[in-house]
């Protein structure tokens, strides 16, 4: 068996309450639960997961891809125009007819 080393970390009290008890469930030490998540670092040479910043958009390009969105639905549903909404609202409503 390889020699073994403590690490000694600081972490937010709540944090660690919170995981020792889904750990607990799971029937895993935290310790176990370290060396699993160290392992898995070296297996995928790096973090096991991706780390990513979301990118914020600006009103005006959440609005352009709702738009972009709602425009390639319209087409798949065959909509071309408002009358053709007010028909696929009232079928969807009463039912075709």
């Amino acid at each position: 068996m390889a020699a073994t080393q403590n690490i000694s970390i600081r972490v937010d009290s709540v944090v660690k309450a919170k995981a020792e008890e889904i750990l607990a469930e799971l029937g895993l030490p935290t310790a176990t639960a370290v060396n699993i998540f160290l392992k898995s670092v070296i297996r995928h040479n790096g973090l096991p997961f991706d780390m990513t910043l979301e990118r914020r958009l600006s009103n005006r390009q959440v609005l352009e891809r709702a738009q972009s969105e709602f425009r390639g639905a319209a087409e798949e549903l065959g909509i071309k125009s408002d009358e053709d909404i007010m028909s696929l609202v009232r079928e969807v409503r009463y039912g075709a007819q």
